[in-house]
């Protein structure tokens, strides 16, 4: 108990060791996560290693890789962080879309005129263009090259740092949920290691942090 801020907010208060802890806590709620299992945090700002025995706090993570794919294309951040989550497509047509793999989609609506020639992606209010420059297989390499650098290569640093070797890991936070980052940190861990996404509270691979503070408090 922290009795200072308590007597100022008239509560009591309490301490976890640190975020990344309450992290590991909400992830081992995974049904079929072992008790020694690594947790992988991935955020925005950073990705966390967490075993039994210690974490690493490695800088970069989701916003660092908007960062990188907006060089990449000479494009906003904003118009990044849709184009970085997955497969695209570039307009041949007002109805007729190239897709990554060579295959032809044709739309239900119409797009506009000017966006044909143009790598989209789907956006939050509707195709969202973002690149004449690359071809859609092109960008896709790129796309998963910079996934394999900023998230891949990060984790692959701290297990090294850690040491860890883990039998099992938990993927948490927002980018877990990128099926190319998964790609890309299964391809760092251990061919032995078991990866999946965590499903903290029956809700998703999201709140680790939040319900692992919920089941400290609990406990305490």
């Amino acid at each position: 108990p922290r009795p200072g801020l308590g007597e100022r907010l008239g509560l009591e208060v309490r301490m976890v060791p640190s975020e990344a802890t309450a992290a590991r806590c909400g992830a081992l709620a995974t049904p079929g996560a072992r008790g020694d299992a690594a947790v992988l945090d991935l955020g925005g700002g950073t990705v966390d290693v967490i075993t039994g025995q210690g974490e690493v706090v490695a800088a970069g993570g989701g916003d660092l890789l908007t960062v990188v794919v907006a060089a990449l294309l000479g494009a906003s951040r904003s118009a990044a962080e849709w184009a970085k989550r997955g497969p695209c497509g570039r307009l041949e047509a007002p109805q007729l879309l190239l897709t990554e793999d060579g295959g032809r989609v044709f739309l239900d609506t119409a797009a506009g005129p000017d966006l044909v020639g143009t790598l989209v992606a789907p956006g939050p209010a509707g195709l969202l263009p973002f690149d004449r420059a690359h071809a859609p297989a092109e960008w896709r390499a790129l796309r998963l090259r910079a996934k394999a650098l900023v998230l891949g290569q990060n984790v692959a640093r701290a297990l090294r740092t850690s040491g860890a070797r883990p039998a099992q890991t938990v993927l948490v936070g927002g980018p877990a949920g990128d099926d190319e980052a998964l790609a890309a940190l299964t391809a760092v861990l251990p061919a032995t290691t078991a990866v999946g996404r965590g499903d903290v509270a029956g809700l998703g691979h999201r709140y680790a942090v939040a319900y692992g503070l919920c089941l400290h408090a609990r406990q305490a």
